[in-house]
């Protein structure tokens, strides 16, 4: 599963809609919706914020890994 689908299905797991990640992580939302597209992607520090925001690691997110554990301090 690429990037863009995880970040869709976290979004529609937790009900989150984009224009709400967008503005609470203060991303334009025509970059949010690149990343859900697949024509684009985060940068280091957007990633590590999407990862923080969902509570799960950045390795869950680029596919690395496929489960989703919450973040440890």
């Amino acid at each position: 599963m690429k990037f863009g689908a995880r970040l869709e299905n976290l979004l529609e797991e937790r009900n989150i809609s984009q224009k709400q990640l967008s503005r609470e992580l203060h991303i334009a939302p025509s970059t949010l919706n690149g990343y859900l597209r697949r024509n684009r992607e985060p940068d280091f520090t957007t990633l590590i914020e999407l990862a923080e925001y969902f509570e799960v690691s950045t390795d869950y997110l680029l596919s690395l890994i496929h489960i989703s554990e919450p973040t440890r301090p």
